[in-house]
């Protein structure tokens, strides 16, 4: 950031075009082949090589010409985006297929929001502003009010799909006990309900896609566009009640969701509200997806590896290798609402109110481990592996993560 000022003789005062190389910006004055000048100045030699080639392949047009053919490649090559700043708007311009890294929007909107500038997208003549105001790298990753609440109501409208296996149970009640009967038909009562209450916001279709785990069972899709499609794989003994994945980070369209029948057959409020989570889980890494919201602060940011924890660079057999999952950039603001949940609710359970707060500091530095509860037992592993390896990461993790669970501290 030393370049970038804001005193009133700054070049990000006036109209200008820049480029992302890949979270610096590079100013220039505007004229027709400002961007290729900016290209010449900082990538002389690769922009000199690629000048060579096109004469080697007998490029046959004017010299301006084959100069912005190789801004061109040089632009696909480094994945770097044209920019420009005109009128208190910063407007990028990138091919679909060669989208902005999420570190070079993440930069681009701290950028925009330290100078007070709109940050708008251009893509085949269309426009589509980037809202700034939702989330920033240092904020907690909240899910807009409207998407939070109907995210909730897609779990529960999920869970609404086991209602016939009650149904069943309800008619077939010889030899159960009392208890049990009044089990049912609570856990009848609620899915019908969610299936009422779901029924304007969802559709549900059969399907075939091939998950990690198999052929998925169902589609369910929301009819007002405003969460990504779930593709529902549905099994019997999971070790888990759910779980879940995004289809893609380059281009999300859906979410594969695994539910455990028997989970919710025998515990139908508990899995149902772990599913909840789950699915609040999936929707915030779809926002990081389409939005690039919800990283952890810039200091923080694994500078070897990408956003997913792939290694920048192959080792030395060829192999690129991946961080564990809650190392991962993309996975620190969601694990801290998962997180929030599971001990909120152990807490909740087990712990009298006045010893929360020794607890969880007990939770957090790995000194406790929970028998029968596996969720529990792996974040003070997770929590444990990464304040052995990742000091500073853990620090803030742990400090966000109390302000999520003593809000009024």
């Amino acid at each position: 950031m030393s370049e970038i000022t804001t005193t009133p003789s700054s070049p990000f005062h006036k109209k200008g075009i820049l480029t992302n190389d890949p979270v610096k910006l590079y100013w220039a004055t505007p004229h027709e082949s400002a961007h290729v000048d900016i290209f010449k100045r900082v990538f002389p030699t690769e922009m000199g090589y690629l000048m060579n080639q096109l004469e080697d392949v007998g490029y046959h047009g004017e010299e301006n010409d084959a100069s912005y053919a190789a801004a061109n490649e040089l632009a696909k090559r480094k994945r770097i985006v044209r920019i420009v700043l005109e009128k208190g708007i910063l407007y990028f311009n990138t091919d679909r297929n060669i989208p902005l890294e999420h570190k070079q929007l993440a930069y681009l909107k701290d950028f925009c929001i330290e100078h007070h500038f709109r940050f708008i997208q251009t893509y085949n003549g269309k426009e589509r502003e980037i809202m700034l105001e939702r989330s920033t790298l240092s904020e907690a990753f909240e899910l807009p009010p409207e998407v939070d609440e109907q995210a909730e109501k897609l779990g529960k409208f999920i869970a609404s799909l086991f209602l016939k296996y009650f149904k069943t149970r309800m008619t077939h009640i010889h030899g159960k006990s009392d208890t049990e009967i009044v089990k049912y038909n609570q856990y009848y009562r609620l899915a019908k309900q969610y299936r009422t209450e779901g029924k304007p916001l969802f559709g549900v279709m059969k399907d075939d896609e091939i998950s990690e785990w198999g052929e998925s069972s169902l589609r369910i899709y929301s009819k007002n566009d405003m969460l990504p499609d779930v593709l529902l794989f549905i099994t019997n003994g999971y070790h888990r009640s759910n779980d879940g994945y995004m289809d893609s980070v380059e281009d999300p369209q859906q979410v594969f969701l695994l539910v455990n029948k028997d989970d919710f057959i025998k515990s139908f409020e508990k899995s149902t509200d772990e599913l909840i989570d789950t699915v609040k889980h999936e929707v915030r890494h779809w926002y990081q997806a389409t939005d690039v919201v919800g990283l952890p602060k810039t200091k923080i940011l694994n500078k070897n590896v990408d956003v997913l924890g792939h290694a920048l660079n192959p080792n030395f057999f060829g192999y690129v290798t991946q961080e564990k999952h809650h190392m991962r950039d993309i996975e620190f603001k969601t694990n801290l609402h998962t997180y929030e949940f599971h001990i909120k609710r152990y807490l909740n359970r087990n712990v009298p109110k006045p010893e929360w707060k020794k607890e969880f500091y007990d939770i957090v530095s790995g000194r406790t481990l929970y028998a029968g509860s596996a969720m529990m037992n792996t974040i003070v592993d997770n929590l444990e592996d990464m304040m052995k390896k990742d000091l500073p990461r853990w620090r803030q993790f742990v400090k966000e993560l109390y302000k999520l669970i003593f809000p009024n501290d």
